[in-house]
């Protein structure tokens, strides 16, 4: 009775080891999300605005359900944490902070999932995040990571459009990506490229392949099928609109209404053959043997490197719990007269740089010789997400603008050491019919700085240490008749001086 009673006891024993190291595991994936919460804050403008990552909730969604059904693969695994792994998710962390800080969003996205999988190996070891790998790595088909291949699925829709249209005798001018036909012209955009459809269709093959296939090369096989075919149901898409076009003199429905929704109707159609494709390649093995798990004997599992962990997540919810709760202070901002220019009434405010909630700001135009500048400033005493000199939702061009460009211009004076001061220019037309240049820099505790990482990463840091003072100086004039070297010649001859005023009038010395 003894020895039964025994057995029984490291039966129970065992088995409540098993359920403790799922446990663990799920309670640091629960960790790394709360602690790293304000991630989804990022995503969501992109989740609710975007149509190429508008899937974002349902991968979420899927990616709990395919950790939870490996619950009890990872049970049956032996915790095995690593010491290693601890010094990497520090820096990981502190690499989300500072993007945090920074208002990079891009930056802190992809760190997430890397964060969530260093946390889980710290905790339990390579065998368990072999187990959780596939589904955390799917969270970047919802992190807008894939933006920068939409250029290249942008020109080769174009270069495979245009060799169709040839064979099949639609007469077609090609031009950058612009296709004239005699009925009108399409312009084959940035959402044309198919981006969304190549996305949905790399998540199915693999959420597929991780279902049901054992090697990794059928996985990888299966990935480039659903690649090729969704680039190719694109470009039958924008070929079969402008074929309508042409048919109907640019009156088809395609081309007056809505021609996405047909793009999806053509990407259902096209997952019938891929997922016979994707069953043909399932190995034929029997069923029992596809997914096994082999006993594994294991110790008790260990809750002291979960608290480790949840000690280092601590730190990114310190800082983000101050930074979200930063207030917003009453700066009075009064612009200066400028020599030589008079201050006029504006007729109409084509012109409004777009920023949420400066501490202070202040807009107004002046007139000389018949020639009008705009001046813009504002400044932030501290800043916070959704709330920053440089963020998703700020723009010097203003809401309603249309971008061409936004690079360096020219260098220009300081306003007391003479060094070289690199200023940007935005080129934007407007619906009022208005094209206008615009030149700016900004202030950073103190300095002057133009736009870029560098910058974002500069505030970042000082946002982390409770000293981002920060602000915009901005001057902008119309372009005569949709020239702007004239506007250019103005703008480098004038803001220079301007400049100087401007920066006097923000509550900060000059640059230094």
């Amino acid at each position: 009775m003894t020895k039964q009673s025994n057995g029984n006891n490291a039966v129970a024993d065992e088995g409540r080891a098993a359920v403790s190291h799922w446990l663990i595991v799920a309670g640091t994936l629960l960790a790394v999300m709360l602690a790293l919460s304000p991630t989804l804050m990022l995503l969501w403008p992109k989740w609710s605005d975007s149509h190429r990552y508008s899937q974002g909730v349902l991968i979420l969604l899927l990616v709990v359900w395919l950790v939870y059904r490996q619950r009890d693969a990872i049970s049956a695994t032996p915790q095995r944490p690593s010491i290693p792994a601890f010094v990497v998710l520090a820096g990981l962390l502190f690499g989300w902070i500072w993007a945090f800080a920074a208002n990079i969003a891009l930056g802190a996205t992809v760190l997430w999932p890397l964060i969530l999988i260093c946390a889980v190996l710290s905790v339990s070891g390579w065998q368990t995040v072999a187990r959780i790998l596939v589904p955390v790595l799917l969270l970047y088909s919802a992190i807008p990571v894939w933006d920068v291949i939409n250029p290249l699925l942008q020109s080769m829709t174009t270069a495979a459009v245009s060799v169709i249209l040839k064979a099949i005798g639609v007469p077609a001018f090609i031009e950058g990506n612009f296709v004239q036909i005699p009925a009108g012209v399409f312009e084959i955009a940035g959402g044309c490229s198919g981006i969304h459809f190549f996305i949905v269709a790399l998540t199915l093959a693999t959420v597929y392949g991780h279902l049901n296939y054992v090697r990794a090369r059928d996985s990888v096989a299966l990935l480039a099928i659903a690649a090729a075919m969704s680039i190719a149901v694109n470009w039958i898409r924008v070929t079969v609109v402008i074929v309508a076009g042409h048919l109907t003199d640019m009156q088809s429905y395609l081309v007056q209404v809505d021609h996405y929704t047909f793009g999806w109707v053509l990407f259902v159609v096209m997952l019938v053959p891929f997922f016979l494709i994707a069953r043909r390649l399932e190995p034929d093995l029997p069923a029992e043997s596809q997914h096994a798990d082999s006993p594994r004997k294991f110790g008790k599992s260990r809750l002291a490197p979960a608290g480790y962990a949840c000690v280092l997540l601590a730190l990114p919810v310190l800082v983000w719990a101050r930074l979200l709760t930063n207030d917003t202070a009453d700066v009075a901002i009064q612009l200066p007269s400028i020599e030589g220019w008079l201050p006029v009434a504006a007729e109409r405010e084509d012109w409004k740089p777009q920023f949420v909630d400066p501490d202070g700001e202040a807009q107004a135009r002046y007139s000389r010789d018949g020639r009008k500048l705009d001046v813009y400033v504002n400044w932030y005493e501290t800043q916070s997400q959704g709330r920053e000199l440089i963020g998703y939702y700020t723009s010097l061009a203003g809401k309603n603008a249309r971008v061409s460009y936004d690079k360096p211009a020219a260098a220009i004076g300081t306003i007391t050491s003479g060094e070289p001061l690199e200023i940007h220019e935005i080129m934007a037309d407007y619906p009022t019919g208005v094209r206008r240049l615009i030149w700016y820099h900004f202030l950073v505790d103190g300095e002057s700085r133009s736009k870029g990482v560098e910058t974002q990463l500069r505030l970042g840091l000082l946002a982390l240490v409770g000293a981002e003072q920060s602000g915009s100086i901005a001057v902008s004039t119309v372009c005569e008749i949709r020239d702007c070297n004239e506007a250019r010649t103005l703008l480098s001859e004038e803001f220079p001086a301007i400049n100087r005023s401007l920066i006097g009038a923000l509550p900060t010395p000059g640059p230094k």
